[in-house]
């Protein structure tokens, strides 16, 4: 905001045209001399959105990918933490990858890990699996709902439960968006976007935990 620039000068266009008169946003930053710098973001049309500086006549072109950078809603700035826990805390997590009807029920017992009451081979992707999930963070929140977002009928459903008898129910949707997917956690509202890679490193054939 504090160095924005116009893709273009929009001299023909009255306020009313631009929808600056009536702004569908507004941003306003206060500086240390205590005044108040104000856009107001107007109509658009393709790629291209008015936007005027309040106190100014003048009316500029922006491009969407900057509006996308400018225009945040208060949602945006909230704490984008899905899960926080202590990874020794886990007794049992369970991975169900619906789309392929495949599951696996890690549990542990002692300093060991069972896959479907059974010894585990290799214990190394459990505990990435685990440590991803102990402090799993989103990008941001979706503004889709959650049948746009493969949520009603998702691809994979995640359950952990801790010592302390706590228990977590994430869903992993299906569909991916600029490298995107929803995921939603039970007992919270917001609807989560993570990035793909960041699932994967949890999302693992159930093959693999055996």
């Amino acid at each position: 905001l504090y160095s924005l620039s116009a893709h273009a000068f929009a001299d023909s266009m009255t306020a009313q045209k631009a929808g600056v008169d009536q702004p569908t946003a507004t941003i306003t930053a206060v500086t240390k001399d205590g005044k108040e710098h104000t856009l107001l973001v107007g109509n658009t049309e393709g790629d291209d959105h008015w936007v005027q500086r309040k106190g100014s006549p003048q009316i500029f072109v922006l491009k969407k990918h900057t509006i996308d950078n400018l225009v945040r809603r208060p949602l945006d700035f909230r704490d984008k933490t899905v899960l926080s826990f202590k990874g020794d805390d886990v007794v049992s997590l369970r991975l169900d990858n619906r789309k392929e009807k495949a599951a696996v029920t890690l549990t542990r017992k002692g300093d060991n890990w069972l896959g479907d009451g059974k010894k585990v081979k290799d214990e190394t992707k459990i505990k990435e699996a685990v440590e991803a999930l102990s402090s799993l963070n989103a990008e941001g929140f979706s503004w889709d709902n959650s049948k746009a977002l493969g949520l009603n009928d998702p691809d994979w459903v995640v359950e952990i439960q801790l010592k302390d008898r706590t228990s977590y129910k994430l869903s992993v949707g299906g569909v991916e968006k600029d490298g995107m997917v929803g995921l939603a956690r039970v007992g919270v509202a917001e609807l989560f976007l993570a990035r793909k890679y960041t699932l994967e490193r949890f999302l693992l054939d159930p093959k693999n935990f055996k």
